[in-house]
């Protein structure tokens, strides 16, 4: 009877044992479960793309896979007030931030995801350094190379033409941007009435407009991207022009290679892109593009009537 019992003690304390050391294992991988779903607080947005891996000891953050990662748009704590959808054209806004969210003079980038700008700067065309004042200005100091040369391969596109698509791609924590240079007309040099200027500057941005955008249909980007266009900041209305002369320009050469590309649909769908965002820097840009385009829209309207 003694050796049963002996026997039996011998049993059931190495089970009583490994019983115990699974339970409190079980405890602890719940524990670091629980403390791994509660994400820090960095401006109400940092949670929702990245997760945290503990490796060694210490907290590192990782960015999400791309299939789960969120749309790109600006971040919450830079929101402002609603875009104004362009009359006529699917896929395009006019939006009051900068190039990235970046304000001319201001660092820090405050937008994540896809992001393909056209650069209005002639300055690069000319001393080939990414230099230049206003929206050419804030997405070098944004993309971190403001006054520095270009890489070899852009030097010598730049001398080619007048719509150069840069092979280097600029790549932040959670965004990436790659470049369209567009040489911007000149327009200070020229002495003519300020109405034949306007017309002069119209054909000129359309001509960019039509070459900007069949690079980007060739370049197959990801159908993610938003396309930036901060043309309206660049200071090419100088000169005879003034701003509302600028601002008619900018509009009829804009809805005119609109159309040409999507035919009145979504201009996004037909670059696939995501969306296109003209950056205005301000409401008051942003206001005065959004009533010049309205009229004008009507009368590209009447005309396709007219058309059929």
């Amino acid at each position: 009877m003694e050796e049963k019992k002996m026997l039996f003690l011998i049993c059931i304390v190495p089970v009583f044992l490994l019983l115990l050391a699974l339970a409190v294992a079980l405890y602890k991988l719940c524990k670091k479960r629980a403390a791994r779903s509660v994400l820090p607080d960095s401006g109400g947005t940092t949670g929702r793309f990245v997760q945290l891996e503990e490796e060694g000891g210490a907290e590192q953050v990782k960015p999400l896979p791309p299939e789960q990662r969120p749309s790109p748009q600006l971040e919450r704590a830079q929101l402002g007030p609603l875009d104004i959808p362009v009359p006529g054209i699917g896929g395009c806004v006019l939006a009051r931030e900068g190039i990235l969210a970046v304000e001319p003079g201001m660092s820090g980038v405050g937008w994540y995801g896809n992001v393909v700008v056209l650069d209005p700067g002639g300055t690069i065309f000319h001393t080939r350094r990414y230099a230049g004042g206003g929206a050419s200005g804030a997405l070098y100091g944004a993309l971190g190379v403001l006054n520095t040369f270009v890489e070899r391969p852009l030097a010598n596109r730049l001398g080619m033409s007048h719509v150069v698509y840069n092979p280097r791609i600029f790549k932040g924590r959670f965004w990436q941007a790659c470049v369209i240079h567009l040489h911007s007309p000149d327009m200070s040099r020229l002495s003519r009435p300020p109405g034949t200027c306007a017309r002069i500057l119209r054909d000129q941005l359309y001509s960019l407009f039509i070459e900007a955008f069949a690079l980007v249909q060739r370049e197959r980007l990801p159908d993610t991207s938003v396309v930036m266009v901060p043309l309206v900041s660049s200071g090419i209305y100088s000169g005879n022009i003034n701003r509302e002369g600028y601002v008619r320009a900018f509009s009829d050469a804009f809805l005119t290679a609109s159309h040409v590309f999507c035919g009145g649909t979504s201009l996004a769908a037909a670059l696939g892109v995501r969306e296109v965002r003209i950056c205005c820097y301000g409401e008051g840009m942003q206001r005065a593009l959004a009533e010049e385009m309205q009229q004008q829209a009507v009368g590209i309207g009447q005309q396709a009537s007219i058309a059929k």
